[in-house]
């Protein structure tokens, strides 16, 4: 296993998170660095109707799936790849489309919850 240098960014909506994220990712290059979303793990509410959906907390710890987050993590600190899920602000679902992430030395992690 190769240690990775793992960046937490976290911070309230439209804090900057993302643009911080960026210009890491840009500084450090491409090619060592992978920024991971947290939103990309909110829970799949397939489950649930609509209106059940909308009612949901996402501003929840408990609306996050920390299990996967933290699988991926430790995968990519192990130098293997993950399928990042893509999720679906609209329908609060996760699609069947993904992102494929390789393990890179400098690994951001960035949302609300990041340091949770």
């Amino acid at each position: 296993m190769s240690t990775k240098t793992l960046i937490g960014i976290a911070g309230g909506t439209a804090s900057g998170k993302s643009a911080i994220a960026r210009h890491l990712q840009t500084h450090f290059n491409h090619n060592i660095c992978a920024t991971i979303k947290v939103d990309s793990y909110y829970h799949d509410l397939k489950h649930l109707t609509m209106k059940e959906r909308e009612k949901t907390n996402f501003d929840n710890p408990e609306s996050i799936d920390f299990d996967l987050l933290l699988e991926h993590i430790k995968r990519l600190n192990d130098n293997e790849p993950v399928k990042i899920p893509v999720y679906d602000y609209k329908t609060h679902t996760r699609t069947s489309d993904h992102t494929m992430m390789h393990a890179q030395k400098i690994i951001i992690i960035e949302g609300l919850y990041a340091l949770y």
